[in-house]
């Protein structure tokens, strides 16, 4: 009786080099977001003299806790903005690695969305203008909420958070455009499954009648 050894399943897909620099550039920008992050952890003092300075002649603003109440919602609304999306890039940088197509579909999503929002020049607007949901018809001039923020802020403040948006923005569309080259398309293409392999029946040698039967 003879054995048929099993075919051998199907060669591991190679990576191209397109998807590796896209998942590279991809925790790269997920670091820019943590960058973001402690920037805004480390301008929180700073922001609250802020909004203390700007709702100091405002009687609707000008209240106890008012103004530590809007420095903490903006370094909250930076800080959480930036954790999420320093997340949920590198795990989709993970997932994108091991050739998920589903994560390719939503790192497309993602890249557009940080596209479009710019990273942290939209979260230093929303910061500057957090002082509108606290006292809602408050006359405090936006001008001098922003000439304070340039006045008080450290000097790093405003050069890092533009570095890091240039870093996201730019990084962003390069992850966009690899993943969208061929060669990436090729990698991230569904291949069928191979065939079960069956062991083959044994064949028995015919059985010779009795002599004279």
């Amino acid at each position: 009786m003879s054995y048929t050894v099993p075919p051998a399943g199907p060669p591991a897909r190679h990576r191209p080099g397109s998807v590796s620099a896209a998942v590279w550039l991809m925790y790269l920008v997920a670091a820019s977001f943590v960058g973001n992050a402690i920037v805004a952890v480390a301008a929180h003092g700073p922001m609250s003299e802020v909004f203390e300075r700007a709702f100091a002649d405002d009687p609707e603003l000008n209240q106890e806790g008012t103004a530590t109440a809007a420095a903490v919602a903006a370094t909250g609304v930076s800080l959480a903005v930036a954790v999420f999306f320093a997340a949920a890039l590198a795990v989709l940088a993970a997932l994108v690695a091991r050739g998920s197509n589903a994560a390719v579909i939503i790192t497309w999503v993602a890249a557009g969305v940080g596209i479009c929002c710019t990273g942290w020049s939209v979260i230093s607007t929303l910061a500057r203008n957090a002082l509108t949901g606290f006292g809602g018809a408050g006359q405090t001039d936006p001008e001098e909420l922003q000439r304070l923020m340039e006045e008080l802020l450290p000097s790093w403040y405003l050069p890092a958070g533009l570095t890091l948006n240039a870093l996201q923005l730019l990084g962003l569309v390069a992850v966009a455009i690899l993943l969208a080259l061929p060669a990436s398309r090729a990698f991230f293409r569904r291949t069928p499954p191979p065939p079960t392999w069956e062991p083959p029946v044994p064949s028995y040698p015919p059985v010779n009648p009795p002599p004279g039967g």
